[in-house]
């Protein structure tokens, strides 16, 4: 029996970024990851009404124990 590999992609909180639908690069990553046999978990710590802090992704990163953790990161995020 094969263990599924738990994968989970965030999009972090950012000062200069906002969006109220969710951003579709990483949507299409995920589903390429569910149709080759992973268990994807998407967060997006920058949504409009829900943003979150560093030490808030940290703890659901933790909870959920993903195998492998993926972030999406646009130049105007960096600082």
């Amino acid at each position: 029996m094969t263990e599924t590999c738990k994968v989970l992609l965030i999009y972090p909180p950012s000062k200069t970024q906002f969006h109220q639908s969710f951003p579709m690069g990483i949507l299409y990553l995920a589903a390429v990851l569910e149709k080759n046999g992973y268990q994807v978990d998407i967060l997006d710590a920058n949504a409009e009404k829900r943003r979150l802090g560093n030490s808030q992704i940290i703890d659901y990163a933790v909870q959920t124990a993903p195998d492998l953790i993926g972030m999406t990161l646009l130049t105007p995020m960096i600082r």
